[in-house]
């Protein structure tokens, strides 16, 4: 074996284990499911809030498997290759910053959880609140980007300014 055909054989390597951990991840998924659908055929026995907090825990554990996952896979392969690299890690940040604030806001913006008979534990517009802070992190995350390209695009040396070997 030469050198050139250790080289040629690398890529296909990392594709193969590329797959391997595709494969393993769906697979895992797969046996998760699987083992959340019986243990709520199972629990057909309890009766009342115990079922229903089985069904709900169940049910979320799909959601975020079947399309939460997917879809910030899909968000961050699209966003990979449409985002300059030196950019990526800050809108990177931002969109993962934006998720997280929209998952903890979630129940409040919806007013779920609340106590009708208690106006007050909820006291704030938290949609427009929400509104805001996804602003704010989108400028923020604009800003970052903008900069971290401007300094990528600095740091490259110019045809112009280097006059090579030729010129002395």
């Amino acid at each position: 074996m030469t050198a050139g055909d250790a080289a040629s054989s690398a890529p296909a390597s990392a594709d193969a284990a590329g797959r391997g951990a595709t494969i393993l991840r769906v697979s895992a998924t797969i046996i998760g499911i699987g083992f959340a659908l019986v243990g709520v055929l199972h629990l057909r026995a309890l009766h009342g809030a115990a079922l229903r907090f089985a069904v709900w825990f169940t049910m979320g554990a799909l959601a975020l498997d079947l399309l939460v996952v997917p879809l910030i896979g899909s968000v961050g392969a699209a966003g990979r290759r449409m985002v300059p690299a030196p950019a990526w890690p800050a809108v990177r940040t931002g969109l993962a910053t934006a998720a997280l604030l929209l998952a903890f806001a979630f129940p409040l913006v919806l007013g779920l959880g609340g106590d009708p008979r208690n106006p007050s534990l909820r006291p704030r517009p938290y949609g427009t609140a929400l509104a805001l802070a996804i602003l704010v992190i989108a400028v923020g995350t604009a800003a970052v980007a903008v900069l971290r390209s401007r300094r990528a695009r600095n740091r490259r040396p110019s045809l112009r300014s280097d006059p090579g070997p030729d010129a002395r």
